[in-house]
């Protein structure tokens, strides 16, 4: 998925449609910077997951 279909993906989210990605763990995550937060999720994550990742962190 490229950043700018997750971009218009999480455009609801603020700062969704700015967000920015760089690779983790030697390539084997992607972290995503959307607004002051930032999540690392798998290589194939979808929108869904990154959104559901952000969720899980504000929980805890």
């Amino acid at each position: 998925m490229s950043i700018q279909a997750i971009r218009e993906a999480l455009s609801h989210i603020p700062g969704g449609s700015e967000a920015r990605m760089r690779y983790g763990q030697g390539g084997r995550t992607q972290i995503f910077m959307i607004g002051d937060e930032e999540v690392e999720v798998g290589p194939e994550a979808t929108a869904a997951d990154i959104e559901a990742e952000l969720e899980r962190k504000k929980k805890d």
